[in-house]
């Protein structure tokens, strides 16, 4: 832990405030773990001589815990002095950083003016309800990560959760409200929080540009309290990269590099604003940024503060006294968040923003396969999109205008169905020219697959009436084929898992092993090789081969093929008493029963199995 710095400040009145912390946009809680954060902004190369660099766009994911009180159903981001056109991409989240309600839809990002008077966008990302319930949820305590991507310059930004306030699981009411929880030790004492964001302004001419952090308003409450103090360390350096999302995890160089070399001191610091004037909140020095950066990265980590507080209004109330045992020092908690941020920095480019989305079966989707690009031309932020092996979604922000060549390539199971939006037809590649936004999706689908049968073994002139194949990725219209001559299959029933239908073997049909297939309506295929066997049982020998009168319960071993579970066995003639059971298809053992006054000599032995199929050996015992 780094050492500790309490920044008191009075307020009116004479009582102790401390600044707020800053960029407290995306605070996410931990128990021993790492959150992370993570900006994507669009860039480009700033070139020493040239004009003075600006913020050409920035973005924010928010790794947020739940920290109200109630299960929660959404989550919503105020965005002020940018408009719709701006938000170019809404993170989705991923296996690893979970996001249950998806991208942002185009009618959740919304043009509004806000109390203060400045206008901007208001993000929604959201649970839907139906059936007086909603199709996802957040617990209280749980983490979430949702994001939002910006061109231009933005103001400041603020989010919320959003919770449905007469129910839980099953919601009661179907209604979203902003919600910051109404117990003691919320980490949101409020509906919104806000979050400070960097803004650019133009230094003279070879100085480059300024960074300066600019707090946020803090919304006042009905009653003059304050809210939960917190500790919070710092990082911030500029890099010559433009670090994108890719880049924003603690392990990732730029971030270990930026806690290296930040031009902040790394002191833990306790921030609790007033939230009626907002005495106490902190300005940060402005930030000199040289031609040749492309990007500022800040690295901020929230700790809790576990200390004493008047109940009056939940004011602090440690000491800066050394060795006192209330000192402010002695009440830092656990990390309760850390966030990592990227604002790029470049000359003003016309951008554009591209975006692809991926289905499978009409579907958002996991595994269908993935979508990439080569290299991107001039300085696209990402430099090449990659959606991944699970599908999801992508993008980049490019020159304005410029070509973008998209490649499919369908996971194992799957097939490429065709691109829909800014580029069609099925061709596994796709060439887009991009001027102004534009967004592309590719569709995959799950191709059937057969695994096998019941029955699995028919015999020929045999008719199954209830023949099922059973696989994954079946579709009504779906037909069933086998492999060979004399076996066919009218399809009943068809669900995503089974298809049913009636079996008929010739009485011709040829012995061996079926392929069998099933090929849905739009042509997918799925095989299943060697899954149903024609057969007919068969006996080669029997041991021993002689059983004397009187015998009792004497063991007989029968072996051929296509023996199956419960075939009976006879002996013909009289005076002989068979129990047969399964060793395997080739072997059954017998228990045989021998009337003193049998007739000796040979007979024969007949199998039959349960579906009817027979084998009969003839003279092949010999009764003594």
């Amino acid at each position: 832990m780094a050492p500790l710095d309490q920044h008191h400040r009075t307020r009116p009145g004479g009582s102790r405030s401390h600044p707020t912390f800053r960029l407290a946009t995306c605070l996410a809680v931990l128990a021993g773990a790492v959150g992370v954060a993570a900006a994507s902004t669009a860039a480009t190369p700033v070139v020493a001589g040239a004009a003075a660099p600006v913020l050409s766009g920035m973005a924010t994911n928010f790794d947020v815990a739940n920290g109200t009180d109630k299960e929660c159903e959404g989550f919503e981001v105020e965005i002020e002095d940018i408009t719709t056109t701006a938000v170019t991409y809404t993170w989705p989240g991923s296996s690893a950083y979970v996001n249950p309600y998806g991208s942002a839809q185009p009618s959740d990002i919304v043009g509004t003016t806000f109390p203060d008077g400045h206008s901007g966008v208001r993000v929604t990302f959201h649970a839907t309800y139906a059936g007086h319930a909603w199709s996802a949820s957040t617990a209280v305590g749980a983490i979430n990560h949702f994001g939002v991507h910006v061109t231009g310059t933005p103001g400041v930004q603020r989010y919320s959760w959003l919770c449905d306030l007469g129910g839980v699981s099953a919601g009661s009411t179907g209604v979203l409200t902003p919600y910051g929880g109404t117990t003691t030790g919320n980490y949101y004492v409020y509906p919104s929080a806000p979050s400070i964001v960097p803004t650019v302004v133009a230094t003279p001419a070879g100085e480059g540009v300024q960074t300066q952090v600019i707090p946020a308003e803090v919304p006042s409450p009905a009653e003059a309290r304050l809210p939960d103090a917190v500790w919070v360390v710092k990082y911030r350096a500029r890099s010559a990269s433009a670090v994108d999302v890719n880049n924003l995890v603690v392990t990732d160089p730029e971030v270990q590099a930026a806690v290296a070399s930040s031009n902040i001191a790394s002191v833990a610091e306790l921030f609790q604003p007033d939230p009626a004037t907002n005495v106490g909140a902190e300005t940060e020095a402005p930030d000199v940024v040289q031609p040749g950066d492309r990007s500022e990265i800040t690295v901020t980590e929230t700790y809790q503060y576990t200390g004493p507080v008047d109940p009056a209004d939940n004011s602090t109330t440690c000491t800066d006294v050394v060795g006192d045992p209330n000192n402010c020092s002695n009440f830092v908690g656990t990390l309760i968040a850390r966030q990592m941020a990227s604002a790029q920095l470049g000359t003003v480019t016309p951008r554009a923003p591209f975006t692809v989305a991926v289905t499978t079966d009409g579907r958002a989707s996991g595994a269908g396969g993935n979508i990439t690009s080569g290299p991107l031309p001039g300085g696209a932020d990402p430099s090449s999109v990659d959606c991944g092996s699970d599908g999801g979604p992508c993008f980049s922000n490019v020159d304005d205008p410029t070509t973008v060549v998209l490649s499919a390539a369908p996971n194992p199971g799957y097939v490429f169905r065709g691109w829909t939006g800014a580029c069609s037809g099925s061709s596994a590649t796709c060439t887009i020219p991009v001027t102004g936004p534009k967004a592309v999706t590719a569709a995959f689908g799950l191709l059937p697959t057969v695994t096998g049968s019941s029955p699995a073994a028919v015999r020929p002139g045999q008719s199954v009436a209830k023949f099922i194949v059973s696989g994954t990725g079946f579709h009504a219209g779906a037909t069933v084929g086998v492999s060979g001559t004399g076996v066919s299959v009218t399809v009943t029933k068809v669900t995503k898992t089974a298809v049913t239908g009636t079996l008929t073997v010739a009485a011709g049909a040829g012995l061996g092993t079926r392929d069998l297939t099933v090929r849905n309506a739009n042509g997918d295929v799925g095989t299943c090789t060697g899954c149903l066997a024609v057969y007919e049982p068969t006996i080669t020998s029997v041991s021993p081969t002689a059983v004397p009168r009187g015998a009792k319960k004497m063991v007989v071993v029968v072996t051929g093929s296509g023996f199956a579970a419960k075939a009976a066995v006879t002996v013909a003639g009289g005076g002989v008493k068979v129990k047969a059971t399964l060793v395997d298809a080739s072997h059954l053992n017998l228990l045989v029963t021998v009337a003193a006054t049998a007739t000796p000599g040979l007979r024969s032995i007949t199998v039959t199995n349960k579906d009817g199929a027979t084998a009969t050996a003839t003279g092949m015992l010999s009764i003594s």
